[in-house]
């Protein structure tokens, strides 16, 4: 009878929707921490769109990046971190840098 009702609690979270996780009279503002250095470009996309569909609002990146951003010194490349925040934009994700 416990694992019938675990079973039932679970299904009923899994078909709840990002909206009724965070009721808008009860929100926190959040947001969370994300490494797209540390990921292949072709995986930003899906992960950026979970973060928004998980009802996050702001996004904090390129904390730990600077010999990403700096590669050989004195030579500066902030094309990738570019591309990450303006996929971050578009999905409404305010970004912190």
């Amino acid at each position: 009878m416990k694992t019938l009702i675990a079973a039932l609690a679970l299904a009923t979270l899994a078909a709840a929707q990002p909206a009724t996780w965070f009721p808008p009279n009860q929100l926190v503002t959040i947001g969370v921490y994300y490494y797209p250095e540390a990921w292949p470009q072709s995986q930003w996309d899906r992960d950026l769109t979970n973060i928004s569909n998980l009802g996050f609002e702001y996004i904090h990146m390129a904390e730990f990046s600077w010999a990403f951003l700096e590669p050989t010194e004195g030579h500066y490349d902030f094309s990738w971190l570019d591309r990450a925040v303006s996929l971050a934009q578009a999905h409404h994700l305010v970004v912190l840098r």
